[in-house]
């Protein structure tokens, strides 16, 4: 063998190396890239299935997920006669929904809605079986004369006279007995108490226009009553009650002012209420109503209204279909 072929020999192999190392290489990366091809269109097909499940799951549950009571979308909205009022659910386990509201929380004057509170400074301050005696000056605050000068009754009888026909020798008589500058001072650390930022009270029965609140406070206020007052409910449900002085002599007979209990369409339903009526408040109502389908109650606020027992009337029935409920 001469050098000649020797070096022809040499590069032959080298030239065979280089196109066998070529070859593999080029084996290697063909397959690489077709494992990294056939990962990607795994993870595409996987991410399509999932992303198709998860529309499937939303389309379906979505419904259900909403928690009753929700908006009936194709319902039309309510239109009230009212300057404010408005309309929430509460069962007190779960967070309150504001079923309807209009300038819920525009300061208004509350006419004698106003008792609620003095009903609750009375039951806070006074012995129910103490004697509050008629003056003067209470007989004057209201003008029916139903309660005269001289009058004597058990401060429960007078606080159910109070609420049920509104009476505001009533609550003149608790005012005079505490003394007017403690009573007012006690009502409004009440609803400072209550955490009512937007009510003011200057009079135990509403007469005055200083006496104000909003329907946003009215709700939280009937809330607080709801929880920790059950005779304030009591008489507020009642149609009417019989009333006796203290010597247990019957002295006349108290019907409710509050005209929705004597509703057919509402029995059973409602669950307190309280009137109020002035020239410059207007007519105004508060009504606790068991709401549908065993959801809790129904807090609902008129305030200024020109008939309250109609708007009222409008609310409920429109809640009731405007809302799905079950």
């Amino acid at each position: 063998m001469n050098f000649k072929s020797l070096i022809q020999g040499f590069f032959l192999s080298l030239a065979f190396i280089f196109v066998l190392g070529f070859f593999w290489w080029g084996m290697q990366w063909f397959s690489s890239s077709l494992d990294n091809f056939f990962q990607f269109k795994l993870s595409q097909e996987q991410n399509n299935f999932l992303t198709s499940v998860s529309d499937s799951i939303v389309a379906v549950d979505s419904p259900i997920q909403q928690e009753f009571p929700y908006r009936d979308e194709g319902a039309a909205d309510l239109e009230l006669d009212a300057q404010s009022a408005i309309s929430a659910q509460n069962d007190f386990i779960n967070p309150e929904k504001i079923l309807f509201k209009k300038n819920e929380e525009e300061k208004m004057p509350i006419a004698s809605l106003t008792k609620l509170m003095t009903a609750v400074v009375v039951l806070e301050n006074f012995d129910l079986s103490a004697n509050i005696t008629i003056s003067r000056g209470a007989e004057k605050q209201d003008t029916r004369g139903l309660l005269r000068a001289g009058d004597s009754f058990k401060a429960e009888d007078l606080l159910y006279d109070m609420l049920i026909e509104s009476n505001n020798s009533a609550a003149y008589a608790f005012f005079e007995a505490m003394g007017p500058d403690k009573f007012v001072k006690m009502m409004n650390l009440k609803a400072n108490e209550i955490g009512l930022k937007n009510t003011y009270f200057s009079s135990p029965t509403g007469l005055a226009l200083t006496n104000y609140s909003t329907a946003k406070d009215l709700v939280d206020f009937a809330k607080y009553i709801l929880n920790n007052k059950n005779l304030i409910v009591e008489a507020a449900s009642i149609p009417e009650f019989y009333l006796y002085n203290s010597k247990g002599d019957f002295h006349h007979k108290v019907y409710n002012l509050n005209e929705l209990l004597k509703d057919p369409d509402l029995k059973g339903r409602i669950v307190a209420g309280k009137t109020g009526q002035t020239k410059d408040a207007g007519e105004c109502l508060i009504l606790i109503l068991k709401a549908p389908e065993d959801k809790g109650f129904l807090i609902n606020v008129v305030l200024s209204a020109k008939n309250r027992f109609v708007e009222m009337k409008k609310i409920i029935n429109w809640e009731d279909k405007a809302y799905i409920w079950k």
